[in-house]
């Protein structure tokens, strides 16, 4: 039923882009493996590698005769952030234990030390709006708490297990959650 209703959006949008993610089962869905080796990963890999529509979108006005106050690119910039929001996970980082650098977005701290935030790409977001897509922000959760962060912000490093679960706070949706095993400041 969600597939079909996110297919009809799309059709609505004008889109045909596939959506592999949909036809995901539970059984095809990578499970998490003791003793992975740690991989250091970009934010590019958190988009699975066949859901790019804003490039195919933006390939089609950017021809360099179109301003950015013409009907066209009004429309296309909403089409832009509807997809967004119907960004999907990539599979593959399921019980993968990784490393990802990013921005801290606090959300739960005894004072002394952050216990969960969100990392996100790129500074300022979830504080501005709009918030990224679901698919590029990750729900840090760190058992005993981490006191490397000092501030909004802060960039680190994160190494742990990643799993792929949608998680909403009270500042964005989160299509990952990432169980911390170190936090260190990122330069």
């Amino acid at each position: 039923m969600l597939k079909n209703i996110i297919l009809t959006t799309l059709l609505c949008l004008g889109l045909a882009v596939a959506i592999p993610f949909m036809q995901t089962t539970a059984a095809e869905k990578p499970k998490p493996a003791a003793g992975d080796t740690v991989k250091e990963i970009g934010w590019d890999e958190l988009i699975p590698e066949n859901w790019r529509p804003n490039e195919k979108l933006i390939a089609d006005y950017n021809n360099g005769k179109i301003g950015d106050d013409d009907p066209r690119i009004i429309l296309l910039k909403e089409k832009i952030k509807r997809l967004q929001k119907l960004g999907p996970p990539n599979w593959k980082l399921n019980g993968k234990r990784i490393k990802l650098p990013g921005f801290v977005v606090p959300l739960e701290s005894d004072g002394k030390a952050i216990s969960e935030f969100l990392l996100v790409p790129y500074h300022g977001a979830c504080i501005h709006v709009p918030p990224p897509p679901a698919n590029q922000i990750v729900f840090v959760k760190s058992k005993n708490g981490t006191k490397v962060i000092r501030k909004i912000m802060d960039t680190v490093l994160v190494t742990g297990v990643m799993q792929v679960e949608k998680t909403n706070s009270k500042v964005a949706e989160a299509a990952y959650i990432l169980n911390a095993e170190d936090i260190v400041p990122y330069e």
